[in-house]
């Protein structure tokens, strides 16, 4: 018996940290010490046009620290979506409802996985953010 690849996927996978700024400091997260949210912003058509160079399509998942205090966070999911890219975001789910649809909106039905993370130091309620 002779092993065979499997066959190329319709799309690869890049992981984007897209900051390391988070509005909540986690004993546990060394994340916690940062704040650089608005550090790459200025170079989010850069980041966009190096995309739009990638051949095929791809799920990009953007991470951080919080995508969601990520100043242009909603023009780099409307970019990437308007390129074919589907978007994924690790989130720990404290954006407002306005900012959560404002993603929504500019990802245009190109979600992947949206993973919200559980952070008890912050989500006291837990029912509330189940609820959300």
């Amino acid at each position: 018996m002779t092993w065979e690849a499997p066959p190329r996927p319709d799309e690869g996978v890049i992981n984007w940290n897209i900051n390391t700024a988070c509005n909540y400091r986690c004993t546990y997260c060394t994340q916690r010490f940062k704040d650089d949210r608005g550090r790459w912003a200025a170079d989010t058509p850069r980041f966009l046009a190096a995309f739009s160079r990638l051949p095929g399509r791809w799920e990009v998942k953007l991470s951080g620290g919080e995508p969601f205090v990520h100043p242009t966070l909603t023009e780099i999911v409307s970019g990437l979506s308007g390129l074919g890219h589907r978007i994924s975001v690790v989130t720990n789910f404290s954006a407002s409802a306005p900012k959560l649809d404002a993603f929504v909106r500019a990802a245009k039905g190109r979600i992947g996985v949206f993973s919200a993370s559980l952070h008890l130091e912050y989500a006291i309620d837990v029912d509330r953010f189940i609820a959300r």
